[in-house]
């Protein structure tokens, strides 16, 4: 069903990956021109936080935590959750005019991702 459905959509221009390892997901989020996550509910989303390591133009919806991570314009767009137009005007902007990474306060993502880690084992 999906499959037809994106057929119908987009004919030859899309790619259904099946399953994948947490190494070959990273890799190809790395090649990806955007990483978009478009979810209504989050918490504090490790994909988000991979996605910003891998140097990824991204656009996600201020969901969650989502806000916290993205400053909308300096790492990232940061949209309203449910705006399917504003998602597509924000993914062609960004596939134009890719918004370059800017660390948080001169926080690099690699740093982030072990506070986040010790964190979550000092609290889980």
């Amino acid at each position: 069903m999906l499959r037809n459905h994106a057929q119908e959509l987009l004919h030859d221009n899309y790619l259904i990956l099946g399953r994948l390892t947490h190494e070959d997901t990273l890799a190809v989020i790395q090649s990806a021109d955007a990483f978009v996550l478009n979810s209504t509910y989050e918490g504090l989303s490790h994909t988000l936080i991979e996605a910003l390591m891998l140097n990824v133009p991204i656009v996600a919806t201020d969901a969650g935590g989502n806000g916290e991570l993205i400053q909308d314009g300096k790492n990232g767009r940061l949209i309203p959750v449910d705006s399917a137009l504003v998602l597509v005007e924000a993914l062609k902007a960004t596939l134009v005019r890719p918004i370059p990474y800017v660390s948080f306060d001169g926080i690099k993502p690699e740093a982030m991702l072990s506070a986040t880690a010790v964190f979550l084992k000092e609290n889980i």
